[in-house]
């Protein structure tokens, strides 16, 4: 009689519990999940825009509570782990969603949803980064000001240099204080990471003959000249997931998005977005020596630029070129110093020196010179000149000088 009974209801439990039906087996869910994935696409999206890059990694061993693990997604953290997530039946798949916490110096938070079925996993972040010195805000440029002798004090360039180039700053100051306001406008350092900056795409304009470009460097440099070259521009915000800012032992890192912006300048008036994250992800993993035998096979992908990219890479030695691959991998190191409502973010003469480095290569310097116009072909005497009294220069700091 039992064995009828099991026959007859065997669809309401009297087998073995362990016999539960799923929505779907957990085997057909578990794996890791990427952009571009054949087999497990991931659909990513961070503070409301599309992420490209990353790898997200879904593990359930019950069909009821997951971890997902967050690879190369996260800015400043190569790896985040949310557990105990809750998931819940939809019609064709299991969807979840909450929020969870993650520790740097401080603590940040991420609030998360999305849904897993066979073969892709969509998820939304939206992440609050740790900001302990409170950068997080919107900046402008600063104003010009002029000292007592008719220098530029302060500009839109922050420059402090002691030593063998000292009056380099003098020029860096009034050249790059005209040049920044008409490339960008405000620059926000969002609370989610972002950097978004305003930009135009307007060539930049000079003064139009040598003396008056001497002009600017000896007193005739006002901040009404830089309101005159930037009147009529217009400017329209960067795109999201380009480029972040993380916060590090009281330092900044600025990490670049290569994959994302390789794929959205080569797509740039195209219908058609490609994804080149896989491409960029393993030069970037490569070496000095694996990077140039790389970019060797590519070189017909880089059209005009083959041959400067090609000089450089051999010009520079292994430890320098691995020194920038790691930069552009792991973010590029910057200062940050505040001082009278002034936020100066700038390169010091650690970072200079591997720029200094490649200047000083010959045929580097004479491929710079042969891109110059005419007009200012004196430009490449002054970074001979520069390159040369570098041993003896103490202290550098280049960068912008912001206010909120």
């Amino acid at each position: 009689r039992q064995r009828q009974m099991c026959m007859r209801d065997r669809f309401t439990g009297c087998s073995d519990d362990n016999d539960e039906q799923v929505l779907i087996p957990a085997e057909d869910i578990n794996g890791t999940y990427e952009n571009g994935s054949e087999v497990s696409l991931l659909s990513l999206t961070y503070s409301g825009e599309a992420y490209t890059g990353g790898s997200v990694k879904f593990t359930t061993s019950d069909n009821k509570t997951a971890t997902l693990i967050l690879t190369d997604v996260i800015p400043g953290s190569t790896e985040v782990t949310i557990e105990g997530i809750q998931l819940a039946e939809s019609e064709d798949a299991y969807t979840f969603s909450g929020s969870s916490t993650f520790t740097r110096a401080t603590s940040g938070s991420i609030e998360y949803s999305g849904s897993v079925r066979s073969g892709s996993l969509t998820l939304s972040l939206n992440v609050t980064m740790p900001d302990p010195s409170g950068w997080a805000g919107t900046y402008r440029f600063a104003d010009v000001s002029i000292d007592a002798t008719g220098g530029t004090e302060a500009s839109a360039c922050y420059c402090e240099i002691t030593g063998g180039n000292d009056g380099y700053q003098y020029w860096f100051r009034p050249i790059l204080g005209l040049v920044l306001p008409q490339v960008l406008d405000e620059i926000t350092l969002s609370a989610d990471g972002n950097v978004v900056a305003g930009y135009n795409q307007d060539a930049v304009q000079f003064p139009a003959d040598a003396d008056g470009f001497m002009g600017l460097i000896s007193g005739g440099f006002s901040q009404d000249v830089v309101d005159g070259y930037i009147a009529g521009r217009s400017y329209v915000d960067s795109p999201k997931n380009l480029a972040y800012w993380i916060e590090t032992d009281g330092s900044m890192l600025v990490k670049l998005n290569a994959g994302a912006i390789v794929s959205q300048a080569l797509s740039s008036g195209s219908n058609i977005t490609i994804d080149f994250s896989t491409l960029i992800n393993s030069i970037l993993d490569t070496d000095a020596t694996g990077l140039r035998e790389l970019l060797g096979n590519l070189s017909g992908l880089l059209g005009d630029n083959a041959t400067l990219v090609t000089t450089i890479l051999n010009s520079v030695d292994d430890s320098s070129l691995n020194t920038l691959l790691g930069w552009v991998k792991n973010g590029f190191p910057l200062n940050v110093e505040q001082a009278d409502g002034h936020t100066h973010i700038y390169i010091d003469r650690e970072v200079m020196s591997v720029v200094v480095g490649i200047l000083a290569n010959e045929d580097v310097m004479a491929l710079i010179t042969g891109m110059l116009p005419e007009e200012y072909q004196m430009a490449a005497g002054l970074i001979s000149q520069f390159v040369y009294n570098w041993d003896t220069t103490t202290e550098f700091k280049l960068g912008l000088d912001l206010v909120k």
